[in-house]
């Protein structure tokens, strides 16, 4: 809605109700224009402040700024926009110091009179502790109250909130509910949890695989990047579709590109493992070392390791032992099994390198069950490498290899001089 001049957002109102509002613009303005990230307000304001019609940002006698006055001042006038906005005010201490717990107060006010933003953030103060204690009760019914007015983004925060049973008790029907609200109010979010929700079974339901893929089709196609990933991996598995790499490496690409760190993981599986791609071998691993590296980037321990893998192999990058053992060793840090092998594998094998490492992340991987670490670690241990030579120690790796099924230590055994 504009007014006659074009300026958007007024409406003819009443010359007392007008200024009032005009007040509260003149405090924007004195502001910048510009309240807790929200879009520039255009006005012309009354005159105020002197035949100029300057507004004054200042006091003199150590009184408030004359904005932060006029804020306040609407704001006991008892408008909700007014209240909301010296809230704001408050929190960002744009005219003066910050303070959250007064802020909190009059965020209550406005939420108390319907202020459907007002009561989203309030219940964020309340989950976060934001001048006010903890309450995730009070955070979920203040939820709740803009969820009820019909705010998708509440709708869906409070499905989260059911299905978590943070503030309020776990129920994944009542989950079901609010995503259903929210899925019907256009949010893609929303169709991704019921798709969770279905795949994975509520209650005593069994899971709908088929419903789920749906969901998350619909998801995907409006840009939800977790229901791009969900769709790719039924696609990469065959789960209630029939498998098809193509399609999983395009959905895995959709999401990759939104930032999703398990789809850009994914892409760059697919991709080193021929599948899903026609390239030729060299601009696939390329391709999939750009990913592995971006999810690398993010933590993704699986990620780390691969791309340690490709520094190592030469696929897809340079051949680089230092660059290979740099994400051995974050992903191996992390718990990744592969990595802690690979990466003591060359520290143990490589002159430029120390074993007494190596025995750190074999015992590490040994500790998880590996059979070839437990191997190597009574290697290491009969050759005196890494550690002093133990014939006692070797002879008990070397067994718990070979109970594990590995070859190598099995003939180790055969021909160990340790009574067995």
């Amino acid at each position: 809605m504009t007014t006659d001049s074009g300026t958007p957002g007024f409406r003819r109102q009443s010359p007392a109700r007008g200024a009032i509002r005009g007040a509260i613009w003149v405090g924007v303005l004195a502001l910048g224009g510009v309240l807790a990230g929200a879009t520039p307000i255009h006005a012309a304001p009354p005159a105020a402040g002197g035949a100029s019609g300057a507004f004054p940002v200042t006091a003199a006698g150590g009184e408030e700024p004359g904005a932060l006055r006029w804020f306040r001042d609407q704001a006991e006038a008892g408008g909700p926009l007014a209240q909301f906005n010296y809230a704001h005010i408050l929190l960002e201490g744009r005219l003066g110091p910050t303070d959250a717990a007064e802020a909190t107060v009059w965020l209550e006010r406005a939420a108390e009179q319907g202020h459907v933003v007002a009561q989203k953030q309030l219940s964020g103060h309340y989950a976060r502790g934001i001048g006010v204690a903890e309450n995730p009760a009070r955070a979920a019914a203040w939820l709740r109250r803009a969820g009820e007015a019909g705010d998708t983004e509440a709708q869906l925060r409070l499905g989260d909130l059911y299905a978590a049973g943070t503030g309020v008790p776990h129920d994944l029907d009542l989950a079901n509910y609010w995503f259903q609200r929210a899925a019907a109010g256009g949010s893609p979010v929303a169709r991704q949890r019921i798709g969770s929700l279905l795949q994975a079974g509520r209650a005593e339901e069994r899971p709908d695989e088929t419903h789920a893929i749906r969901w998350f089709e619909s998801a995907a196609a409006a840009g939800d990047a977790d229901a791009q990933l969900r769709l790719g991996m039924a696609y990469q598995t065959g789960r209630a579709v029939a498998r098809d790499d193509r399609k999983a490496l395009e959905l895995f690409r959709q999401a990759a590109a939104q930032g999703n760190g398990e789809a850009q993981f994914r892409c760059g599986y697919l991709l080193t493992n021929r599948r899903g791609s026609s390239d030729p071998a060299g601009k696939a691993d390329a391709e999939a070392a750009d990913w592995f590296r971006k999810a690398a980037a993010n933590g993704h321990a699986g990620a780390q390791a691969w791309l340690g893998y490709l520094y190592q192999a030469g696929r897809g990058v340079g051949g680089d032992l230092s660059q290979s053992v740099f994400w051995y060793r974050k992903a191996a840090a992390q718990g990744s099994l592969p990595a802690q092998v690979n990466l003591a594998n060359i520290l143990s094998r490589d002159p430029g390198f120390a074993a007494e490492e190596a025995v750190e992340w074999y015992r590490k991987a040994a500790g998880q069950g590996d059979r070839f670490a437990r191997y190597r670690l009574g290697y290491l241990h009969e050759q005196g490498l890494g550690v002093k030579r133990n014939a006692e120690e070797a002879h008990k790796w070397y067994l718990l290899a070979a109970e594990g099924g590995d070859v190598q230590a099995k003939a180790a055994l055969a021909s160990y001089p340790t009574a067995r």
